[in-house]
């Protein structure tokens, strides 16, 4: 990869102003809008559509990149084999649209994002351009197919170098049937401490769901949840007498912070 040389960090699979904060719609069929956060006395400005798969790629891409380095402007860069994220998005059941992967990242790199909080300022997006790599892969098969060079933004380069980090495997949350399943997993393991008697049902999905949320958005919210619950175990998160518990042993629920 065309790089500088620069000092090796740890490459976290998310951070806390990604999964905390409703940046990505709790939803896997985000909407085009404008909408505005408040987070850590400030704000976060948000043009665009994001919602939980683009979570997914951004997840994956960090989780699984075969190689990374730096652009010679001191931006991120990753190697990815586009085949495992579409079995990955595809659940291990089928291949993902190419078609539609291709859309999603697209959004990545459309979307603009403004940081204007005490510990973040900075605006931009979290993708900057693919490429075809010249690098390949022989599968099984015998047959050859060529990686892809990932390269983001500063702005996502920056939330890996100097936000919290979170380190957990995301094939998990992925393979959650709703958005909402997953926003509500990557909002818990953004936290540190797990409250005492856990975390209030209601008071999450106000938060990732925005706290103009309706009622029937709420109701909707807990039937999809309902739906994924032995998904959720996966993910080591349990819900019982609304409320939320994080079982930390579980291996996609690891959760690392510097």
């Amino acid at each position: 990869m065309d790089q500088k040389q620069k000092k090796e960090i740890s490459i976290s699979t998310a951070t806390v102003h990604e999964n905390r904060f409703a940046i990505f719609q709790a939803t896997d069929r985000p909407q085009e809008k404008t909408f505005i956060i408040n987070a850590y006395g400030g704000t976060i400005k948000v043009t665009g559509k994001l919602g939980q798969v683009h979570k997914d790629i951004l997840e994956f891409i960090k989780y699984n990149c075969i190689k990374y380095g730096y652009t010679k402007d001191g931006r991120l860069a990753f190697l990815v084999d586009l085949y495992q994220l579409r079995k990955a998005l595809g659940k291990g059941n089928s291949l993902y649209s190419y078609e539609i992967l291709v859309k999603h990242i697209k959004d990545l790199i459309k979307t603009t994002i403004e940081f204007d909080t005490e510990h973040l300022k900075i605006t931009g997006n979290f993708l900057a351009q693919v490429t075809e790599s010249k690098v390949e892969v022989t599968t099984k098969k015998g047959t050859i197919r060529k990686l892809t060079r990932i390269e983001f933004s500063m702005l996502g380069t920056k939330l890996i170098e100097n936000d919290i980090k979170l380190f957990y495997n995301p094939i998990p949350i992925m393979n959650l049937q709703h958005g909402i399943s997953k926003a509500l997993v990557r909002y818990v393991l953004s936290h540190k401490n797990q409250p005492n008697g856990g975390w209030k049902l209601d008071t999450i999905l106000k938060t990732i769901l925005g706290k103009d949320a309706k009622p029937q958005a709420i109701k909707d919210a807990k039937r999809f949840l309902k739906k994924d619950i032995e998904q959720l175990k996966k993910c080591g998160i349990y819900i019982e007498n609304g409320r939320v518990f994080l079982d930390r042993n579980t291996e996609s629920s690891q959760t690392l912070e510097k």
